[in-house]
């Protein structure tokens, strides 16, 4: 399982830090953290989706509509962003457009999430420790629940407000916030 020696901001429910505790605390007492999730578009309006390794610590073998994760210690959000994009899907450099702040409480995860977009027509290098496989998605098919397998909750969820608020259908996203 990935760096359960990692330390974490524990956050209370209005995202205020309460203190500092390991991942594997975190994930054992299911307390609230914050993560990083970033929506890959291409220019063609698909979304990259990954399937996750099954020896991952929440929700193995599920389908990632984002890639992304938890917030380090002493790290922000952006860096957090920068840093997933980078080991999970090998993209370095990307513009990183901020869109939205939520708050997640599934039975396995409590966070609060920060959304942020990207446009890539790059190539992708997986990391085999956390990424199954990537392919692209229609938004339209990920929000109606035609994939292979279960979606993760947070992903789904944050592609749902996403959708809601900044999509046009059948299009990339803006690259910009305004």
């Amino acid at each position: 399982m990935k760096g359960m020696e990692e330390t974490v901001i524990w956050v209370d429910e209005r995202n205020e830090a309460l203190g500092v505790v390991s991942r594997l605390r975190m994930r054992r007492e299911r307390l609230a953290h914050r993560a990083s999730f970033v929506y890959i578009f291409r220019s063609s309006g698909l979304l990259v989706a990954q399937r996750r390794t099954r020896t991952k610590d929440v929700w193995p073998g599920y389908i990632d509509l984002a890639a992304g994760g938890v917030v380090q210690a002493g790290e922000t959000y952006l860096e957090s962003a920068h840093r997933e994009l980078q080991e999970e899907m090998g993209v370095a450099g990307a513009d990183l457009t901020e869109r939205f702040d939520f708050w997640i409480d599934h039975a396995d995860a409590r966070a609060w999430g920060r959304v942020y977009t990207c446009l890539w027509d790059g190539e992708l290098r997986l990391q085999a420790e956390e990424v199954e496989l990537a392919f692209e998605v229609s938004v339209e098919d990920a929000l109606a629940g035609k994939l292979e397998g279960p979606v993760t909750p947070d992903s789904l969820e944050g592609l749902q407000r996403l959708a809601r608020d900044f999509l046009k259908p059948g299009s990339a996203p803006p690259i910009s916030s305004a």
